[in-house]
Protein backbone atom coordinates (compact mmCIF):
# COMPACT_ATOMS: atom_id res chain seq x y z
CA UNK A 1 0.00 0.00 0.00
CA UNK A 2 1.58 3.64 -0.82
CA UNK A 3 1.87 5.97 1.55
CA UNK A 4 -0.56 8.80 0.98
CA UNK A 5 1.74 12.37 1.39
CA UNK A 6 0.44 14.53 4.14
CA UNK A 7 -1.40 11.58 5.66
CA UNK A 8 -1.49 11.30 9.53
CA UNK A 9 1.06 9.35 11.27
CA UNK A 10 -1.84 7.90 13.72
CA UNK A 11 0.31 5.87 15.59
CA UNK A 12 2.93 8.50 16.17
CA UNK A 13 0.38 10.91 17.36
CA UNK A 14 -0.97 9.11 20.25
CA UNK A 15 -0.95 10.51 23.52
CA UNK A 16 2.08 9.12 25.85
CA UNK A 17 -0.23 7.63 28.26
CA UNK A 18 -1.99 6.06 25.38
CA UNK A 19 1.05 4.45 24.51
CA UNK A 20 2.28 3.49 28.00
CA UNK A 21 -1.26 1.65 28.49
CA UNK A 22 -1.12 -0.33 25.66
CA UNK A 23 2.62 -1.56 26.16
CA UNK A 24 1.73 -2.24 29.86
CA UNK A 25 -1.03 -4.94 28.07
CA UNK A 26 1.20 -6.65 25.69
CA UNK A 27 3.75 -9.84 26.84
CA UNK A 28 7.17 -8.15 27.01
CA UNK A 29 8.76 -9.94 23.93
CA UNK A 30 6.08 -8.08 21.40
CA UNK A 31 6.42 -4.53 23.61
CA UNK A 32 10.13 -4.81 22.35
CA UNK A 33 8.84 -5.02 18.82
CA UNK A 34 6.83 -2.08 18.82
CA UNK A 35 9.85 0.00 18.54
CA UNK A 36 10.26 -0.49 14.71
CA UNK A 37 6.21 1.42 14.47
CA UNK A 38 7.89 4.82 14.55
CA UNK A 39 10.00 7.30 16.45
CA UNK A 40 8.20 7.91 19.12
CA UNK A 41 7.65 4.22 19.91
CA UNK A 42 11.04 3.68 19.29
CA UNK A 43 12.62 3.65 23.13
CA UNK A 44 9.08 3.56 24.65
CA UNK A 45 9.90 -0.43 25.58
CA UNK A 46 12.71 0.87 27.61
CA UNK A 47 10.32 2.99 30.10
CA UNK A 48 8.03 0.46 30.95
CA UNK A 49 7.08 0.28 34.50
CA UNK A 50 6.38 -3.68 34.34
CA UNK A 51 8.84 -6.44 33.19
CA UNK A 52 7.27 -9.83 33.03
CA UNK A 53 9.77 -12.68 32.13
CA UNK A 54 7.06 -15.56 32.74
CA UNK A 55 5.80 -18.30 31.14
CA UNK A 56 4.41 -16.82 27.57
CA UNK A 57 7.82 -15.01 27.66
CA UNK A 58 9.88 -18.94 27.73
CA UNK A 59 7.87 -20.34 25.63
CA UNK A 60 8.22 -17.49 22.92
CA UNK A 61 11.32 -17.51 23.45
CA UNK A 62 11.59 -21.18 22.77
CA UNK A 63 9.78 -21.12 19.48
CA UNK A 64 12.17 -18.50 17.85
CA UNK A 65 14.80 -20.06 19.01
CA UNK A 66 14.20 -23.87 18.97
CA UNK A 67 15.72 -24.14 22.72
CA UNK A 68 15.76 -21.97 25.52
CA UNK A 69 19.57 -21.83 27.09
CA UNK A 70 19.97 -20.27 30.40
CA UNK A 71 22.64 -17.95 28.70
CA UNK A 72 19.71 -16.84 26.48
CA UNK A 73 17.29 -16.48 29.47
CA UNK A 74 19.88 -14.40 31.15
CA UNK A 75 20.88 -12.16 28.39
CA UNK A 76 17.38 -11.20 27.95
CA UNK A 77 16.70 -9.93 31.27
CA UNK A 78 19.92 -8.53 31.83
CA UNK A 79 19.18 -6.41 28.29
CA UNK A 80 15.58 -5.17 29.86
CA UNK A 81 17.36 -4.33 33.57
CA UNK A 82 20.40 -2.47 31.99
CA UNK A 83 18.96 -0.49 29.69
CA UNK A 84 15.58 0.26 31.36
CA UNK A 85 14.90 3.74 32.36
CA UNK A 86 12.88 5.08 34.79
CA UNK A 87 11.02 3.37 37.75
CA UNK A 88 9.89 -0.60 37.76
CA UNK A 89 7.02 -1.11 39.66
CA UNK A 90 6.25 -4.98 38.85
CA UNK A 91 8.79 -7.55 38.24
CA UNK A 92 7.82 -11.56 37.34
CA UNK A 93 10.25 -13.99 36.33
CA UNK A 94 9.18 -17.71 36.32
CA UNK A 95 12.64 -19.96 35.60
CA UNK A 96 12.39 -23.13 33.46
CA UNK A 97 13.77 -26.48 34.26
CA UNK A 98 17.35 -24.92 34.40
CA UNK A 99 19.61 -26.71 37.01
CA UNK A 100 20.14 -23.56 38.38
CA UNK A 101 19.82 -19.64 38.02
CA UNK A 102 22.23 -17.64 40.69
CA UNK A 103 21.52 -14.39 38.55
CA UNK A 104 18.10 -14.02 39.83
CA UNK A 105 20.19 -13.42 43.16
CA UNK A 106 22.12 -9.98 41.39
CA UNK A 107 18.67 -9.46 39.69
CA UNK A 108 16.83 -8.96 43.26
CA UNK A 109 19.54 -6.88 44.23
CA UNK A 110 19.13 -4.23 41.51
CA UNK A 111 15.88 -4.23 42.18
CA UNK A 112 15.90 -3.39 45.54
CA UNK A 113 17.27 0.13 44.94
CA UNK A 114 13.59 0.42 43.00
CA UNK A 115 10.61 1.31 44.47
CA UNK A 116 9.11 -2.36 43.37
CA UNK A 117 5.40 -2.97 44.55
CA UNK A 118 4.65 -6.25 42.95
CA UNK A 119 7.23 -8.85 43.13
CA UNK A 120 6.95 -13.09 41.62
CA UNK A 121 9.51 -15.32 41.51
CA UNK A 122 8.41 -19.28 40.48
CA UNK A 123 10.95 -21.83 39.83
CA UNK A 124 9.67 -24.69 37.88
CA UNK A 125 12.35 -27.70 39.45
CA UNK A 126 14.82 -28.32 41.70
CA UNK A 127 15.55 -27.63 45.50
CA UNK A 128 14.19 -24.30 47.34
CA UNK A 129 15.96 -21.46 46.03
CA UNK A 130 18.05 -19.47 49.02
CA UNK A 131 15.92 -16.23 48.88
CA UNK A 132 19.00 -13.42 49.39
CA UNK A 133 18.41 -10.95 51.64
CA UNK A 134 18.26 -8.08 49.57
CA UNK A 135 14.55 -8.55 48.88
CA UNK A 136 13.61 -7.97 52.72
CA UNK A 137 14.79 -4.02 51.38
CA UNK A 138 11.29 -3.93 49.29
CA UNK A 139 9.70 -1.91 51.26
CA UNK A 140 7.30 -0.50 48.87
CA UNK A 141 6.19 -4.17 48.31
CA UNK A 142 2.77 -4.51 47.94
CA UNK A 143 2.23 -7.67 46.20
CA UNK A 144 4.34 -10.95 46.81
CA UNK A 145 4.02 -14.59 44.81
CA UNK A 146 6.97 -16.75 45.03
CA UNK A 147 7.63 -20.43 44.46
CA UNK A 148 9.94 -23.38 45.87
CA UNK A 149 11.77 -20.63 47.31
CA UNK A 150 12.83 -20.57 51.36
CA UNK A 151 11.62 -17.45 53.10
CA UNK A 152 13.99 -16.81 56.04
CA UNK A 153 13.48 -13.44 57.14
CA UNK A 154 16.68 -11.97 58.93
CA UNK A 155 15.78 -11.39 63.40
CA UNK A 156 15.28 -7.40 62.11
CA UNK A 157 12.95 -7.82 59.98
CA UNK A 158 10.11 -5.80 60.39
CA UNK A 159 7.94 -7.20 57.47
CA UNK A 160 6.49 -5.57 54.77
CA UNK A 161 4.67 -2.53 55.97
CA UNK A 162 1.82 -2.14 52.73
CA UNK A 163 2.14 -5.19 51.35
CA UNK A 164 -1.78 -6.87 50.29
CA UNK A 165 -1.43 -10.11 48.64
CA UNK A 166 0.86 -12.70 49.59
CA UNK A 167 0.89 -16.22 47.73
CA UNK A 168 3.59 -19.43 48.56
CA UNK A 169 3.41 -21.80 46.31
CA UNK A 170 5.70 -24.72 47.60
CA UNK A 171 7.54 -22.97 49.97
CA UNK A 172 10.18 -23.20 52.93
CA UNK A 173 9.49 -21.40 55.93
CA UNK A 174 9.10 -21.81 59.82
CA UNK A 175 5.47 -21.66 61.37
CA UNK A 176 6.83 -19.17 64.06
CA UNK A 177 8.48 -17.00 61.78
CA UNK A 178 5.58 -17.38 59.08
CA UNK A 179 3.17 -16.02 61.84
CA UNK A 180 5.74 -13.08 63.02
CA UNK A 181 5.79 -12.28 59.22
CA UNK A 182 2.06 -12.27 58.94
CA UNK A 183 1.53 -10.31 61.94
CA UNK A 184 4.04 -7.36 60.94
CA UNK A 185 1.51 -6.80 57.41
CA UNK A 186 -1.12 -5.15 59.03
CA UNK A 187 -2.22 -4.41 55.73
CA UNK A 188 -2.60 -7.92 54.50
CA UNK A 189 -6.07 -9.06 52.21
CA UNK A 190 -5.11 -11.73 50.54
CA UNK A 191 -2.93 -14.98 51.57
CA UNK A 192 -2.23 -18.34 49.57
CA UNK A 193 -0.47 -20.61 50.99
CA UNK A 194 0.01 -24.40 49.34
CA UNK A 195 2.22 -27.49 49.34
CA UNK A 196 4.83 -25.98 51.45
CA UNK A 197 5.93 -26.98 55.18
CA UNK A 198 4.58 -28.62 57.32
CA UNK A 199 3.30 -27.05 60.42
CA UNK A 200 2.69 -28.02 64.33
CA UNK A 201 0.71 -25.10 64.68
CA UNK A 202 -0.25 -22.08 62.43
CA UNK A 203 -1.47 -18.90 63.48
CA UNK A 204 -3.02 -16.17 61.19
CA UNK A 205 -3.53 -12.82 62.46
CA UNK A 206 -4.36 -10.19 59.84
CA UNK A 207 -6.55 -7.21 60.73
CA UNK A 208 -7.55 -6.91 56.87
CA UNK A 209 -7.09 -10.46 55.45
CA UNK A 210 -10.22 -11.12 53.64
CA UNK A 211 -9.35 -14.33 51.80
CA UNK A 212 -7.27 -17.16 53.08
CA UNK A 213 -6.77 -20.31 51.28
CA UNK A 214 -4.51 -23.02 52.44
CA UNK A 215 -3.37 -26.47 50.71
CA UNK A 216 -0.54 -28.53 52.69
CA UNK A 217 -0.05 -29.88 56.20
CA UNK A 218 -0.77 -28.44 59.65
CA UNK A 219 -1.88 -30.11 62.97
CA UNK A 220 -3.55 -26.83 64.57
CA UNK A 221 -4.56 -23.56 63.26
CA UNK A 222 -5.32 -20.41 65.20
CA UNK A 223 -7.75 -17.33 63.39
CA UNK A 224 -6.74 -14.52 65.70
CA UNK A 225 -7.89 -10.77 65.31
CA UNK A 226 -9.40 -11.67 61.69
CA UNK A 227 -12.42 -9.75 62.08
CA UNK A 228 -12.94 -9.22 58.20
CA UNK A 229 -11.95 -12.85 56.90
CA UNK A 230 -14.50 -13.74 54.55
CA UNK A 231 -13.11 -16.42 52.17
CA UNK A 232 -11.90 -19.38 53.99
CA UNK A 233 -10.03 -22.69 52.09
CA UNK A 234 -8.50 -25.73 53.92
CA UNK A 235 -7.26 -28.66 52.22
CA UNK A 236 -5.15 -30.56 54.27
CA UNK A 237 -3.40 -33.21 52.12
CA UNK A 238 -3.21 -35.76 54.59
CA UNK A 239 -4.68 -36.77 57.93
CA UNK A 240 -3.48 -35.77 60.88
CA UNK A 241 -2.93 -36.90 64.83
CA UNK A 242 -5.99 -36.53 66.41
CA UNK A 243 -4.10 -36.31 69.61
CA UNK A 244 -1.59 -33.98 69.05
CA UNK A 245 -4.03 -32.03 67.09
CA UNK A 246 -5.91 -31.54 69.94
CA UNK A 247 -5.38 -27.72 70.46
CA UNK A 248 -7.69 -26.99 67.05
CA UNK A 249 -10.74 -28.52 69.52
CA UNK A 250 -11.14 -25.45 71.02
CA UNK A 251 -11.79 -22.69 67.92
CA UNK A 252 -15.09 -21.88 67.53
CA UNK A 253 -15.83 -20.93 64.20
CA UNK A 254 -18.37 -18.28 64.45
CA UNK A 255 -16.23 -16.69 66.86
CA UNK A 256 -12.65 -16.86 64.98
CA UNK A 257 -14.22 -16.01 62.10
CA UNK A 258 -17.12 -13.58 62.64
CA UNK A 259 -17.34 -12.09 58.63
CA UNK A 260 -17.12 -15.83 57.04
CA UNK A 261 -19.43 -15.79 53.58
CA UNK A 262 -17.35 -18.70 51.95
CA UNK A 263 -15.77 -21.79 53.49
CA UNK A 264 -14.02 -25.00 51.38
CA UNK A 265 -13.46 -27.86 53.77
CA UNK A 266 -11.24 -30.65 52.99
CA UNK A 267 -12.13 -34.04 53.96
CA UNK A 268 -9.27 -34.08 56.79
CA UNK A 269 -9.91 -30.81 57.60
CA UNK A 270 -13.39 -31.64 59.05
CA UNK A 271 -11.64 -34.77 60.71
CA UNK A 272 -8.95 -32.14 62.38
CA UNK A 273 -12.34 -29.73 63.50
CA UNK A 274 -13.70 -32.84 65.18
CA UNK A 275 -11.07 -33.56 67.26
CA UNK A 276 -12.49 -37.06 68.08
CA UNK A 277 -15.46 -35.37 69.55
CA UNK A 278 -18.76 -34.21 67.48
CA UNK A 279 -18.84 -31.38 65.31
CA UNK A 280 -21.14 -30.01 67.76
CA UNK A 281 -18.46 -28.88 70.02
CA UNK A 282 -15.98 -26.38 68.12
CA UNK A 283 -18.37 -24.63 66.04
CA UNK A 284 -20.58 -22.65 69.12
CA UNK A 285 -22.66 -20.19 67.82
CA UNK A 286 -24.59 -20.42 64.15
CA UNK A 287 -22.10 -19.13 61.10
CA UNK A 288 -24.21 -15.92 60.57
CA UNK A 289 -23.01 -14.77 57.62
CA UNK A 290 -21.99 -18.13 56.09
CA UNK A 291 -23.46 -18.15 52.58
CA UNK A 292 -21.58 -20.70 50.34
CA UNK A 293 -20.37 -23.87 51.79
CA UNK A 294 -18.04 -26.92 49.79
CA UNK A 295 -16.61 -30.10 51.00
CA UNK A 296 -13.82 -31.61 49.24
CA UNK A 297 -12.92 -35.42 48.76
CA UNK A 298 -15.77 -36.28 51.15
CA UNK A 299 -15.93 -39.74 52.07
CA UNK A 300 -19.71 -40.77 51.97
CA UNK A 301 -19.59 -44.04 53.32
CA UNK A 302 -18.32 -42.91 56.74
CA UNK A 303 -21.13 -42.15 58.93
CA UNK A 304 -19.14 -40.17 61.74
CA UNK A 305 -17.70 -37.73 58.68
CA UNK A 306 -21.42 -37.23 57.06
CA UNK A 307 -22.78 -35.94 60.02
CA UNK A 308 -19.99 -33.73 60.87
CA UNK A 309 -20.90 -32.15 57.51
CA UNK A 310 -24.40 -32.21 58.04
CA UNK A 311 -24.08 -30.67 61.36
CA UNK A 312 -21.77 -27.66 59.56
CA UNK A 313 -25.09 -27.06 57.31
CA UNK A 314 -27.56 -26.62 60.20
CA UNK A 315 -25.06 -24.35 61.65
CA UNK A 316 -25.48 -21.90 58.86
CA UNK A 317 -28.93 -20.69 59.11
CA UNK A 318 -28.25 -18.44 55.49
CA UNK A 319 -26.45 -20.97 53.50
CA UNK A 320 -27.46 -20.04 49.93
CA UNK A 321 -24.86 -22.31 47.84
CA UNK A 322 -23.67 -26.28 48.99
CA UNK A 323 -20.98 -27.50 46.70
CA UNK A 324 -19.96 -31.47 47.55
CA UNK A 325 -17.12 -33.31 45.52
CA UNK A 326 -17.07 -36.56 46.34
CA UNK A 327 -14.30 -39.04 46.82
CA UNK A 328 -14.79 -42.22 44.83
CA UNK A 329 -15.77 -44.91 46.95
CA UNK A 330 -16.54 -48.63 46.57
CA UNK A 331 -18.71 -49.37 49.52
CA UNK A 332 -22.01 -49.54 49.54
CA UNK A 333 -23.88 -47.74 52.65
CA UNK A 334 -27.10 -46.85 52.64
CA UNK A 335 -27.31 -44.17 55.73
CA UNK A 336 -31.04 -42.88 57.36
CA UNK A 337 -30.36 -39.61 57.00
CA UNK A 338 -34.16 -38.45 56.73
CA UNK A 339 -34.50 -38.50 60.26
CA UNK A 340 -32.00 -35.82 60.92
CA UNK A 341 -33.77 -32.65 61.72
CA UNK A 342 -33.69 -30.13 59.51
CA UNK A 343 -37.03 -27.99 60.73
CA UNK A 344 -35.53 -25.04 61.88
CA UNK A 345 -32.59 -24.86 59.83
CA UNK A 346 -30.61 -23.11 57.15
CA UNK A 347 -31.96 -24.89 53.77
CA UNK A 348 -34.85 -22.34 53.76
CA UNK A 349 -32.25 -20.52 52.29
CA UNK A 350 -30.78 -23.00 50.25
CA UNK A 351 -30.74 -22.23 46.16
CA UNK A 352 -27.97 -24.01 44.70
CA UNK A 353 -26.59 -27.86 45.07
CA UNK A 354 -23.57 -29.68 42.87
CA UNK A 355 -23.16 -32.83 44.22
CA UNK A 356 -19.66 -33.74 42.38
CA UNK A 357 -18.41 -37.32 41.14
CA UNK A 358 -21.68 -38.54 42.45
CA UNK A 359 -20.67 -42.86 42.58
CA UNK A 360 -24.49 -43.65 43.14
CA UNK A 361 -24.32 -45.27 47.12
CA UNK A 362 -27.42 -45.29 49.36
CA UNK A 363 -25.92 -42.40 51.36
CA UNK A 364 -25.33 -39.99 48.35
CA UNK A 365 -28.85 -40.70 47.23
CA UNK A 366 -30.50 -40.42 50.86
CA UNK A 367 -28.61 -36.64 51.11
CA UNK A 368 -30.65 -35.74 47.69
CA UNK A 369 -33.78 -37.05 49.08
CA UNK A 370 -33.06 -34.79 52.44
CA UNK A 371 -31.82 -31.84 50.79
CA UNK A 372 -35.07 -32.12 48.39
CA UNK A 373 -37.43 -32.64 50.96
CA UNK A 374 -36.31 -29.88 53.07
CA UNK A 375 -35.38 -26.60 50.93
CA UNK A 376 -38.03 -24.39 49.92
CA UNK A 377 -36.04 -22.32 47.98
CA UNK A 378 -34.19 -24.51 45.77
CA UNK A 379 -33.86 -23.75 42.69
CA UNK A 380 -31.40 -26.08 41.17
CA UNK A 381 -29.39 -29.61 41.90
CA UNK A 382 -26.81 -30.03 39.44
CA UNK A 383 -25.48 -33.44 40.06
CA UNK A 384 -22.20 -35.19 38.47
CA UNK A 385 -21.30 -38.60 38.22
CA UNK A 386 -18.39 -40.02 38.26
CA UNK A 387 -17.07 -42.09 35.29
CA UNK A 388 -18.01 -45.60 36.67
CA UNK A 389 -21.53 -44.49 36.85
CA UNK A 390 -21.75 -43.07 33.63
CA UNK A 391 -20.65 -46.44 32.24
CA UNK A 392 -22.97 -48.44 34.19
CA UNK A 393 -26.75 -48.74 33.68
CA UNK A 394 -27.62 -48.20 36.99
CA UNK A 395 -27.32 -44.38 36.49
CA UNK A 396 -30.35 -43.80 34.75
CA UNK A 397 -32.11 -46.33 37.55
CA UNK A 398 -30.80 -43.85 40.01
CA UNK A 399 -31.98 -40.54 37.97
CA UNK A 400 -35.47 -41.98 37.59
CA UNK A 401 -35.15 -42.52 41.35
CA UNK A 402 -34.40 -38.81 42.28
CA UNK A 403 -36.83 -37.26 39.72
CA UNK A 404 -39.33 -39.26 41.67
CA UNK A 405 -38.31 -37.39 45.24
CA UNK A 406 -41.17 -34.85 46.80
CA UNK A 407 -39.29 -31.41 46.56
CA UNK A 408 -40.15 -28.63 49.43
CA UNK A 409 -39.61 -26.04 46.18
CA UNK A 410 -41.76 -26.56 43.17
CA UNK A 411 -39.43 -24.70 41.04
CA UNK A 412 -36.11 -27.12 41.65
CA UNK A 413 -35.17 -28.34 38.83
CA UNK A 414 -32.78 -31.39 38.75
CA UNK A 415 -29.98 -30.94 36.06
CA UNK A 416 -27.97 -34.80 35.83
CA UNK A 417 -24.73 -33.71 33.72
CA UNK A 418 -22.45 -36.50 31.87
CA UNK A 419 -20.20 -33.54 31.02
CA UNK A 420 -16.53 -33.95 30.45
CA UNK A 421 -15.60 -30.29 31.09
CA UNK A 422 -17.14 -30.13 34.26
CA UNK A 423 -15.10 -33.00 35.47
CA UNK A 424 -12.13 -31.74 34.61
CA UNK A 425 -12.61 -28.25 35.89
CA UNK A 426 -12.64 -29.86 39.13
CA UNK A 427 -9.71 -31.46 38.85
CA UNK A 428 -7.39 -28.68 37.71
CA UNK A 429 -8.93 -25.67 39.91
CA UNK A 430 -8.61 -28.02 42.77
CA UNK A 431 -12.35 -27.57 43.44
CA UNK A 432 -11.84 -23.87 44.73
CA UNK A 433 -15.16 -21.92 45.19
Amino acid sequence: MKRIPGAADRISKLPSNIIDDILVRLPIHDAVRTSILSRKWRYKWLTLPQLVFEDSFSEQMTKELGVLSEEKLLAAVYQALLLHKGPIVKFSLAVPEFESCSSVDHWIHFLSYHDIQEFSLSFSTGSAHVLPYHIFYFLHLRHLKLRLCQFKPPPAFGGFSRLISLEFISMDFEAGQFGTFISNSPLLEQLRVFDGSTFNHLEISAPNLKIFLFRGVFESILFKNTPVLAVVSIALNRAVNQRRGQCSKPMKLADSLPALEKLYVGYNFLKLLRAGDSVAGPLGRPLEHLKALQFWKMHMEDRQGMLDALHLIKNSPNLQKLIIVIEPSRVDVVENLVGQDFSACCLKKLEQVELHFMSGIGSEVELIKLVLANAPGLKKMKIIPSENLLSHARGLEILKKLIQFPRASPKAEIKYSDSKSSRMRYKENKGYL
